[in-house]
């Protein structure tokens, strides 16, 4: 019986660290991914490209850029943000007072995946979803 009783406590201790790891791995991976910088170098070969007529205007694909150029007339406050395939927040910025944003983001360093660069303010918001290969 207290065998029985030592092996259940063992295997108990065991998933728990097992399922303590999986989950703060996780968090780790968003701690620990690089962030974008923007700058702008040549393109290369590292983005799946898909793009819409809508947002051609405002986002372009080079081959590990994304640049983006949006236009703001009316001088409102711009939410840029980019996420990750797990939503996560890779990059956030608010520009306050700009009548034109332009950023270039380099994915040279990215892990592969899915991500969205979202920009917009009050009136319009365009969203550019593509795949780093």
């Amino acid at each position: 019986m207290r065998q029985t009783l030592k092996f259940s406590a063992i295997a108990f201790l065991l998933f728990t660290a097992t399922t303590t790891f999986a989950a703060t791995s996780e968090m780790t991976l968003n701690e620990v991914q690089p962030e974008l910088s923007i700058r702008a170098t040549n393109p290369g070969d590292k983005i799946k490209k898909a793009s819409n007529a809508i947002d051609k205007d405002v986002f372009t694909e080079g081959t590990d850029m994304v640049y983006v150029s949006f236009s703001n007339p009316e001088l409102q406050r711009i939410k840029l943000e980019v996420r990750d395939g797990l939503n996560r927040i890779v990059y956030s910025n608010e520009i306050d007072g700009e009548a034109s944003v332009s950023k270039t983001f380099n994915f040279t360093g990215a892990y592969k995946g899915y991500y969205t660069i979202h920009i917009g303010n009050e009136k319009k918001s365009f969203s550019k979803e593509f795949e780093i290969l």
